[in-house]
Parts: C-alpha cells; structure tokens; sequence
C-alpha cells in the first residue's frame, strides 16, 4: 500500500479521490452506500466532498447510509494512507454490494465519467483478487481477470474472482468510454507469497495496476488492492 500511494503521489496531485470498495458485510440498508461524514485518522480528519455526495444522491435516488461503513476495512485501510499522502484532498466513499440494479450502476458509471472530466481527480478502487484456493488455482483466476481489466471487458466481470465485481465494472465501462486508456500492472502476488507459506491452501492474491490516459499524462486513475 505504502509503494502504491507513493507512486500515486508520483504522477499525480489529486484533489479530490473517488475511493470505491465492497461492501463485504451487507452493512446498510442500500445498494451503493453513500456519506458525507469525514474520516478521523492518526493525521488528523479526513474530509468528504460533501457537494459531491449530495450530486451522487439525487443521481442515484438514494439517501445516505453511513451504518453501512462502520467496521468496513475495504475502504478504512486506506483512509490513513490518502489523508497522509494528500493531506489537502477531499473523497467520495462508496460502497457496492454485488447485486446493484444495472440501472443504478449504469448512472453511477456516469459519475464516474464525468468526475474524471478534471485530470486532478483520481478514482481508487481497492479490490481483492482469487480468495479460499491454492497459489495454482490463484494464478489461472488472476491471470483470466489480468487479460479482462488489460482490455477493459466489462462484460467479464461477472465470472472473474474478484470482491467487487460491481465496482470492477463499473470503472471498465467508464474507462472504455475513455481515449486511449492503458492499464499498468506494477505488481501481483498473493498471501502465499507474502507469509512464504507457499502451501497454503487458502490464499487472497493481490494487483496493483495504474490505468494511465496516455494522451494526457498528468490525468491518473487508479485500481489499488488491499
């Protein structure tokens, strides 16, 4: 995570950042949870972009739903990291269960699309990769959602080993409608690997990938694992 952020403050300044991820524990009462409280964290709070959650609402039909975040680490984990890289930037939280509504995703990948319109805005969608198999079974899974995400197969998702497949897709669709957009991969491992027990028979694996607008090179966006 740390190696991530840094390169992120590498090649962009980013004032405001979509952070997007799973809802892993069905938390809330909605299907894409939203709020506007900030974040505490060891370096001080973290503010949302509260104009932007309000607009992200009224697109979606939907109230806020802050229970929805309490506990949740796909996006808690890395608060501390965005408010000590950039301590000035404001975010967006979202979570996704699997099963939005097609519609409602289709009007949040709008959104997105338009959000990007700034080139210091930047998306950060923290995903999980293969879960509860061998390093073997890891690898075939992550290489079949390398090829997708290298192409940007939105219509792939929905059979790809991933925590959040509605985010994945989402951010695919946004991005192909997009010029000339290039994904990345600085690194892929997996638990295995990290705690050298290389039989472990329940392994997460893990990408870092930066999708970069090559025509314009200080537009970033990002996909970032735990």
């Amino acid at each position: 995570m740390v190696d991530f952020f840094q390169c992120l403050k590498i090649c962009s300044s980013p004032k405001k950042i979509f952070l997007i991820g799973p809802n892993h524990y069905y938390q809330g009462t909605q299907p894409v949870s939203l709020s506007s409280l900030p974040w505490k964290t060891p370096f001080g709070s973290l503010r949302t972009d509260r104009s932007l959650v309000a607009r992200m609402k009224t697109r979606l039909g939907l109230p806020e739903d802050p229970d929805a975040f309490s506990g949740e680490h796909s996006l808690s984990v890395l608060i501390p990291f965005v408010k000590f890289y950039f301590p000035d930037s404001k975010i967006v939280p979202v979570l996704l269960k699997p099963d939005v509504p097609e519609p409602m995703l289709e009007r949040f990948g709008d959104q997105l699309l338009e959000f990007l319109g700034q080139p210091s805005h930047v998306i950060i969608l923290s995903m999980d990769f293969s879960h509860n198999c061998p390093s073997e079974t890891a690898d075939a899974a992550d290489q079949a959602a390398q090829e997708a995400i290298t192409f940007l197969r939105d219509g792939q998702t929905s059979t790809l080993h991933v925590d959040c497949r509605s985010g994945l897709r989402a951010l695919l669709k946004t991005l192909r409608r997009l010029d000339n957009i290039q994904a990345d991969f600085r690194d892929h491992t997996n638990s295995a690997i990290l705690t050298g027990h290389r039989d472990q028979t329940n392994v997460t694996s893990y990408f870092t990938i930066f999708f970069l607008q090559r025509s314009q090179p200080s537009s970033s966006l990002s996909l970032n694992n735990r």
